[in-house]
């Protein structure tokens, strides 16, 4: 087999394996007054699982917030870094789309949010039993 054949087939997987092992992975990102807002958006049949919220400093504690159906509400507040301890353990939640989840900046703090995005997994169909007529045989006269 020619050199560019093997070397173009061995690119080929080694894109489709990335892929694959990227689809569902968690993924970070750090929020501060420099970025703005971070904004994610839930469709339908998807849900957000964020696993750590936290930041460095600062008084005032930075939110998750959920828009759904027209209401906002807080679902998580930030754990807020002690560089002298070890970091408390965070409860991760899962959001349900459809919703808009929001974490707005705080003046002055970075905060720090672990979170992936994926899909609802259809649920597996349930065999019920059913009842299946038989026929009885009759005496003959």
């Amino acid at each position: 087999m020619p050199k560019i054949i093997r070397a173009s087939l061995l690119f080929f997987f080694c894109g489709a394996l990335a892929h694959s092992l990227a689809a569902g992975q968690y993924q970070s990102e750090i929020v501060n007054d420099a970025r703005g807002a971070l904004t994610i958006n839930v469709p339908e049949d998807h849900y957000l699982d964020i696993q750590r919220f936290s930041q460095d400093g600062g008084s005032t504690r930075g939110v998750v917030t959920v828009t759904a159906d027209g209401r906002t509400s807080t679902a998580l507040t930030a754990i807020i870094l002690d560089p002298n301890a070890a970091p408390p353990p965070n409860k991760g939640i899962s959001i349900g789309g459809p919703a808009t989840v929001t974490v707005a900046p705080i003046s002055g703090v970075n905060l720090f949010i672990t979170y992936r995005k994926h899909r609802e997994l259809a649920p597996s169909p349930i065999a019920t039993p059913t009842a299946t007529p038989t026929a009885t045989p009759t005496p003959t006269p």
